[in-house]
This record gives structure tokens, sequence and C-alpha cells, in this order.
């Protein structure tokens, strides 16, 4: 009786300590966190220098990760993208220009493509997507173009089909397993689809929607997605890396907003004349 009283105030010792330092440091999240270090001048630093951003409590740590040459302005990160265990980001670190960095557990931030290089340059990526284990994204080339590039083991390396090409007219960017789905400004409300393998290799146009204006996405599983055109609204489309082409199943008055993927299908609230209930959606391609 003693001894199991004896434990159990020690464990109660124990926690209150545990939550008495939550309040003395910042991690980075995870379980092995330590207080935040100094940075490099010129990088965008993991746990920078100076106060932390905020501290920590008893639902977990928060810690400020990067810290730039900007002094207060901040360095503005946005287009977060998970490619494995990477957090590719674009940002401006006040020496670099606008450009596309990583973060890594343990490696902390770092640049990862100066794709427009010089002082007062800037390539601004912009609409980061991951494709399997791969990252796609536009940004601007040397000549101040925008265009389609993906990030290799040697850098970030133009695509064939449109280095050179102007990108400002690309609508969306599909991210399959395999495969980039991208849909290009052909003419007012005329756009044609392509598709691009992980190797940034050649493109290949997709059949089904020539011409047609930029789709919605309205949900993306790992080897297809399901779009509609704004003009058409009860009519979907599902695209893989081979075609395009309209689900004729019914039109659906109706459809929420939500998708989910189970199995090599789709569940969602469709309605019909019959009022709204869960429809499935399995792509048959031959």
């Amino acid at each position: 009786m003693h001894s199991s009283r004896f434990l159990t105030l020690i464990f109660a010792g124990f926690v209150s300590f545990a939550l008495q330092s939550c309040n003395t440091f910042v991690g980075d999240g995870d379980e092995d966190a330590t207080p935040p270090e100094g940075g490099m001048s010129g990088d965008i630093n993991e746990t920078g220098g100076g106060p932390p951003a905020m501290g920590g409590g008893a639902a977990g740590f928060m810690a400020r990760v990067s810290e730039s040459d900007h002094g207060n302005d901040g360095s503005y990160p946005d287009g977060f993208t998970t490619v494995g265990n990477k957090l590719y980001f674009a940002a401006d670190d006040g020496v670099n220009g606008r450009e596309l960095w990583q973060y890594q557990h343990g490696a902390g931030v770092s640049l990862a493509a100066d794709v427009r290089s010089g002082p007062g340059q800037s390539s601004n990526p912009q609409q980061l997507t991951r494709v399997g284990k791969h990252l796609f994204f536009t940004a601007l080339d040397s000549g101040g173009t925008r265009i389609l590039w993906f990030l290799s083991p040697r850098g970030a390396m133009p695509v064939q089909k449109f280095s050179g090409e102007s990108m400002d007219e690309v609508g969306v960017l599909i991210g399959l397993q395999q495969h980039l789905i991208i849909f290009q400004s052909i003419g007012p409300n005329r756009w044609n689809a392509w598709q691009v393998g992980v190797d940034g290799g050649p493109a290949d146009p997709l059949s089904g929607w020539d011409g047609m204006e930029s789709p919605e996405v309205l949900a993306v599983a790992k080897s297809f997605a399901v779009l509609r055109a704004p003009s058409e609204p009860g009519q979907l489309y599902t695209c893989n890396a081979h075609s395009i082409k309209s689900i004729s199943r019914t039109r659906l008055e109706g459809y929420g907003t939500e998708f989910a993927e189970l199995r090599g299908a789709l569940y969602f609230a469709g309605e019909d004349e019959f009022g709204q209930e869960l429809w499935s959606f399995r792509p048959i391609y031959k």
C-alpha cells in the first residue's frame, strides 16, 4: 500500500515537472525537441537566434523554424508541399531572392534550387505539385519567362516540352502517382491538356478536353482525378495519364465538396431526382 502510494506521488511529481519544463524552451514539434540555436547569416535558418515565436505547453511544442536576413520583414514562405520526408516552399531570405527552399527534420532549412540566381533576381516559384516522389513547379527562368520545372537530384530542370514556353496561362497542375496533368490556355476560353512523366520528359497531349475551358478539380486520387467544366456544372469528367472522359452515367443535379478514396474508388454525396445520397465512382479505362 505504502509502496504504491509512493510511486504515485513520484509519477505525479514527474508530470508536474515535465509540464513546467514545457514553458522553458521550444522545439520543432518532434518528441526530441531541443532548445533553439543561433542561425547563419544569409540563409533561412532553422530556429534562428532571438526569442522564440511561441512557447511550449501541455498540448505540444511550437517554434520558429526559419529566420531570414529580412529582419522584421520576414521571408513570407508559401506553397508548402511535402515530398517524402521533406517540406518544400517558396521564400525570400533577403539574399537569394524568392526561390525554392526545403526543410528536413535534423537538417534544418536549406536552399533547394536557386533557379534564377544573381543579385536582385527571383524565380518566384508557384504551383508546387507533388507527383509521386517528385516535385514540379512553375518559376521564372533567367530571361524572366515563367516555365515548368521539376526537381531532380541534379537540381531544378526545365520540362522539355515547356522549356522556354510561357506558363503564365497554366490554369491547373494535377499531381497523380506517376504523372503530372497540365491544362494550358491556347486562347480565350480554350484549353489543352498534357501529361508529363515523373522524369520530366517530353509531354504528351491528352484527348478529351481539346478547346474546352479551364477545369475545376473536384478530387484527386492516386491514379485519376475528377473534374468539371464551369459551364457544365452537372457533368463530371475523369482524367488519368491517358485520356479525359465524361462520366456519362448521369448528370447529377448537385454534389458535395467532400470526396474520399477507398480501394481505388471515390465516394461523395451526389444529388439526383431521388435526393442526395452516397455515390461512388470507379474509373474504367480501355
